[in-house]
């Protein structure tokens, strides 16, 4: 694992002393703030929820107290794997979250054991120590610092950024309702911040996690917002993202509109092909009969 310290201006948290932690690889990043469920599977992912939660924690499948989600036996660490077929360090992002188990239970559903409910707390970076690699992942990792910045570029961008998000969701609205429904939430979660000029970096922050975890993107794309170090530079990522994605949204509706047109057109052509062909047979196969058909076609 390297160390993004150095490769990418990320400033660990001085105060904060390393933290052992077990390690759940994923296939999308989660971020800071979010709440997500996840289905595991594989038998490390099993073996650690198992650790964790009967263990531990030495709760039942459910729920978990307010008193078991408070504790530190209820941290893990969330990181995109590189290659999910690999379980190794060597697989894993240098950038992940700290999160919190909230619930898990039993599935039902065939190749997985376990559904998860985390809430994300904070960024972390994964140092070069792995204390344990079985029966699952353990590392040492440091809370990473937000970044600060300076306060009419950080309301700048608020403003920009809900902006494309109330135009994204107009447009989602109705075809996308659970999509919809994600970025009213993130904009929600935003309005209890305050309006965009008034976003500090803190505020910034949040705003940018919340979109991050709705927007459209791949999971590499995902990870670099999750990696920027400059609060700057991830709200312009985000804003590019997010300005890819009303387009797509955009074009998708305009050539819907042109194929539901051509089957209307193809629709009335057909209606009246079947009215034509029934005058005719009311009114027989002369010439004289085609004449007043052709005349009435005409005016259909």
């Amino acid at each position: 694992i390297t160390n993004i310290n150095d490769r990418r201006g990320w400033t660990t948290a001085s105060a904060h002393e390393p933290m052992d932690l077990p390690v759940l690889p994923v296939r999308r990043p989660l971020f800071p703030s979010q709440i997500a469920s996840i289905a595991i599977g594989k038998a490390r992912s099993v073996a650690l929820i198992e650790h964790v939660a009967l263990t531990k924690l030495k709760v039942p499948a459910g729920r978990l107290s307010e008193a078991a989600r408070s504790s530190t036996d209820a941290l893990i660490c969330i990181v995109l794997a590189r290659d999910p077929e690999l379980d190794g360090p060597e697989s894993l992002h240098s950038v992940g979250t700290l999160c919190r188990l909230l619930e898990y239970s039993r599935s039902t559903s065939k190749g997985v054991v376990y559904t998860i409910a985390v809430q994300g707390l904070h960024r972390i970076v994964l140092t070069e120590e792995c204390p344990q690699r079985l029966p699952f992942l353990r590392v040492v990792a440091r809370q990473l610092l937000e970044p600060l910045l300076e306060p009419l570029r950080a309301a700048a961008l608020g403003v920009s950024l809900q902006s494309l998000a109330q135009d994204l969701l107009q447009q989602l609205q109705p075809p996308s309702v659970q999509h919809a429904a994600s970025v009213a939430a993130s904009l929600k979660s935003a309005g209890s911040l305050g309006a965009g000029r008034n976003l500090d970096s803190s505020s910034l922050s949040l705003l940018c996690d919340a979109l991050a975890s709705t927007v459209d993107g791949e999971p590499a794309e995902k990870q670099a917002v999750l990696e920027c170090a400059s609060l700057s530079d991830r709200a312009d990522l985000l804003i590019a993202l997010l300005k890819r994605q009303l387009e797509v949204v955009r074009l998708s509706q305009k050539i819907d509109a042109q194929v539901k047109g051509e089957l209307s057109r193809g629709q009335r052509d057909f209606y009246l092909r079947r009215q034509l062909k029934a005058i005719q047979q009311e009114l027989g196969e002369g010439e004289e009969d085609k004449d007043e058909v052709g005349l009435l076609a005409a005016r259909l």
